[in-house]
C-alpha cells in the first residue's frame, strides 16, 4: 500500500514539474516577444543583480542550517534567530553596495536600468 501511495505521489511531482515548465516557457516566450532583444537583455541584467546578491549574501547559511538542525547541534530556534540575524545584516550591507554601483561595462547605473525599462513596457 505504501509503494502505490509513493508511485503516486511520484506521479503527481512529475505533473507538477511538466506543467511548470511548460507555464515558464510560455512566460519566455511572451517576454522576448513583448520586449524585444534590447529590452529581454536589459530585463536579463536586471534579474542578474538580485541573484548575484542572493549568491554573495547567503554564506552558505541554507546548507549550516540543514547540518546543525540535522545534527541536532543546535536548537532549531537559535538556528533560525542566528539565519535571520545574518540574512538581515548582509541583505542591507549588499543593497547599499549594489545600489551605488554602476553597470562599468555599460556605464549606466541600476536606477536607470529600471526606468528604461518601465517606459519601455
Amino acid at each position: 500500500m505504501q509503494d502505490k501511495s509513493f508511485s503516486k505521489e511520484s506521479l503527481l511531482t512529475l505533473i507538477t514539474e511538466a506543467v511548470i515548465f511548460v507555464c515558464g516557457l510560455i512566460y519566455l516566450i511572451i517576454l522576448a516577444r513583448v520586449l524585444g532583444p534590447v529590452g529581454k537583455g536589459i530585463y536579463s541584467l536586471i534579474l542578474f543583480i538580485p541573484g548575484l546578491m542572493m549568491i554573495f549574501g547567503s554564506l552558505g547559511i541554507e546548507s549550516s542550517n540543514v547540518y546543525f538542525v540535522g545534527r541536532k547541534k543546535y536548537e532549531t530556534k537559535e538556528v533560525v534567530a542566528n539565519s535571520l540575524t545574518v540574512s538581515c545584516v548582509s541583505g542591507a550591507l549588499l543593497i547599499f553596495i549594489f545600489s551605488n554601483f554602476p553597470f562599468v561595462p555599460i556605464g549606466i547605473s541600476y536606477c536607470v536600468i529600471w526606468k528604461f525599462l518601465a517606459k519601455s513596457g
